[in-house]
């Protein structure tokens, strides 16, 4: 970033990709015209003499940082499919991981104070356009997190607890189910990443099953069980190796007990979803339930005595 295009990587077929990444974060990256201020607000969080710029400019800007984000999410997806990766690029991945995340937080602190501050009734469109904008960049910036968490590195990749509490508080908080379910998915990545501490993994363990709790509420909550399911998906992939030394995580705190009750209360849940209205999602928790049962199966066959009914 900030013209450097960082290590020169072995392999000539990924030599082009720092420097691609490098000019998708600058394309990315908020200015003070990045976005039109609130109806009731004279200026940006960040003033400065641009923060007058008329509303054509802003929805210019704005749309460079989405589309340059789209083309980032691309490549790190395409990157995160490639075989394993040398060493070499694992400081590409986290001073990447870094940038993004800067990104979406700034976006975030600028939704939050978009939302705070309202507008008149004439002006509520024009608002609640950008109110949609800001929350696909914040979308698309998730979703380069997670295709990053999904990247092989022949290294440990280190993230700090700051990161990933970041992560944690988008699965938790944001009212975006799209963003709840690719940051839910980013968290299954990393804690289940190549070094990944068990108290890294319990952390992120006990978040998944949180969700997975809520299955009842989910019969009437269309989004909410999409995150669900997505949680379950993660679950499998994170515990599907008994030899990873995390997996007393697993044992210790009876995850097995949660997974029967999401079972029986699953099935309850599909029953009630209308598959004319719904048909991808009834699919998808259908194949989710079929694995989840699976899935006990694998783990009560086990010899780990307190996982048996």
């Amino acid at each position: 970033v900030n013209g450097q295009s960082g290590p020169k990587l072995s392999n000539p077929s990924l030599s082009s990709i720092p420097s691609l990444i490098a000019l998708f974060l600058r394309l990315a990256s908020p200015t003070d015209i990045s976005f039109l201020p609130p109806a009731t607000s004279s200026t940006l969080i960040s003033t400065g003499p641009s923060s007058n710029a008329p509303p054509v400019i802003t929805d210019l800007v704005s749309s460079i940082h989405l589309r340059s984000l789209e083309c980032l999410n691309n490549l790190l997806i395409v990157v995160a499919r490639s075989a394993t990766l040398p060493k070499e690029y694992a400081s590409i991945c986290q001073m990447t991981w870094k940038e993004v995340g800067r990104i979406a937080e700034t976006t975030q602190m600028i939704e939050a104070f978009s939302a705070k501050s309202g507008g008149n009734a004439k002006d509520k469109g024009k608002d609640k356009e950008e109110m949609d904008i800001k929350q696909e960049v914040l979308e698309m910036c998730v979703g380069c997190l997670w295709a990053l968490a999904r990247a092989k590195v022949d290294e440990s990749l280190g993230f700090s607890p700051e990161e990933i509490e970041f992560v944690k508080r988008l699965a938790t908080n944001s009212n975006s189910s799209s963003i709840k379910l690719r940051a839910v998915g980013t968290l299954g990545c990393l804690a289940s990443r190549t070094g990944v501490s068990i108290a890294e993994n319990e952390a992120v363990g006990k978040l998944l099953f949180s969700f997975i709790s809520q299955v009842e509420l989910s019969i009437k909550d269309v989004n909410r069980l999409e995150v669900i399911l997505q949680a379950l998906d993660e679950i499998f992939d994170v515990y599907g190796d008994e030899t990873r030394d995390y997996d007393i995580v697993f044992r210790r705190n009876d995850f097995i007990v949660s997974l029967r009750n999401a079972r029986a209360q699953l099935k309850k849940t599909i029953k009630g979803i209308d598959k004319r209205k719904y048909p991808g999602l009834r699919s998808r928790a259908e194949g989710v339930w079929t694995n989840l049962d699976a899935y006990i199966e694998y783990r009560e066959g086990l010899s780990f005595p307190h996982e048996m009914s």
